[in-house]
């Protein structure tokens, strides 16, 4: 039979040729399918993994926003103490 011929396979073989795949790409990627402990310890991190990057960028958006907010405020403070100095040694508006 040549490498290109067709090939019949079964319902059942073919899940098992890709139970058998993803069990084995799972592997080498560190997780151990074969005990549930495994899998539920795995599931907790990817947990974990996604509450911290969603902390990260609730953090990156309060952090920003403060910036934000004390770089208004030090150029309004600015604005009106240079007015404030302008105005006072003109001796006032005229």
């Amino acid at each position: 039979m040549a490498d290109k011929d067709p090939v019949t396979l079964t319902h059942e073989e073919i899940e098992e040729i890709v139970d058998a795949t993803v069990r084995r790409t799972l592997l080498t990627m560190g997780l151990d399918t074969s005990d549930a402990s495994n899998v539920l310890s795995a599931q907790k991190d990817f947990a974990y993994l996604r509450a911290l990057r969603e902390g990260s960028k609730a953090s990156r958006f309060a952090i920003l926003s403060i910036f934000i907010g004390t770089s208004c405020t030090a150029l309004g403070t600015m604005l009106w103490l240079g007015f404030k100095a302008l105005f006072s040694q003109s001796g006032g508006p005229q």
